[in-house]
């Protein structure tokens, strides 16, 4: 329980998906009541326990304990535990989210999109990248390539990791743009334009507090802007096969 108390504190508050401060200040209390616990060391397994009378105010506590150990979820089947609620990996869903809509948006612009798709940085192909979207022509030739982050933005801008990330996958796939898709931002759009490479990183924010159909059309907007510029990557990678 104790090791459960730690992971859940060690979350971030005041972003989507975060701890509450209420809850957060549970935690906290909580984990000075424990602190005479050993603490499971990293990489070790939790014991194994046995419901018993003794244990029996503890069954719920420790199960739910068990839960956030594994990082594992209750599932929505038939059975005999009752929950307020479940746990969510709120980044994959919004990565998830975020690609199969674009992906659904550019279907009618041709070519295709693939998900998670493996590419490398270098010529011997031991660096290894996974953008979560890149979309190709019928020949092959990649269009666009974007990345979904489940982060908001701080005040002084987005992480420049991100950036650095982004500049790799446009260098690796020969584009000139690239998309960076928050899940919250201090403004709507922002565009980098990286010295002596012509590369073009673009940061899009999404308000997640809106309806689904207003979501849609942010990426249906996402979809044209990436749309819009794809006839002349298709001229920039044909004009690099020519001898």
């Amino acid at each position: 329980m104790r090791a459960a108390c730690e992971r859940l504190c060690r979350l971030p508050g005041g972003v989507p998906g975060g701890i509450p401060g209420d809850v957060r200040g549970r935690l906290l209390r909580l984990r000075v009541r424990l602190a005479d616990i050993t603490l499971i060391g990293r990489g070790h397994e939790p014991p194994a326990w046995r419901p018993t009378r003794l244990n029996a105010r503890y069954h719920k506590a420790l199960r739910l304990a068990e839960l956030v150990l594994r990082g594992a979820s209750v599932e929505h089947r038939p059975g005999d535990v009752t929950v307020n609620g479940f746990l969510f990996d709120m980044a994959g869903v919004f990565e998830d989210f975020v690609t199969v809509a674009l992906r659904e948006a550019l279907t009618g612009s041709g070519g295709h999109c693939a998900l998670q798709a493996t590419h490398h940085l270098d010529e011997r192909h031991a660096i290894r990248m996974v953008p979560d979207l890149v979309w190709y022509a019928d020949d092959g030739a990649p269009l666009a390539v974007a990345d979904a982050k489940y982060k908001a933005g701080k005040p002084k801008g987005f992480p420049d990791a991100d950036l650095y990330q982004m500049l790799a996958y446009c260098t690796a796939l020969n584009l000139p743009e690239g998309h960076l898709v928050y899940a919250k931002g201090n403004a709507p759009h922002a565009a980098h334009r990286v010295q002596h490479a012509r590369i073009t990183i673009h940061q899009h924010a999404l308000e997640l507090d809106q309806s689904p159909a207003g979501l849609l059309a942010e990426m249906e907007g996402l979809a044209q802007r990436l749309a819009a510029v794809a006839p002349v990557q298709r001229v920039t990678v044909s004009r690099t096969r020519r001898p």
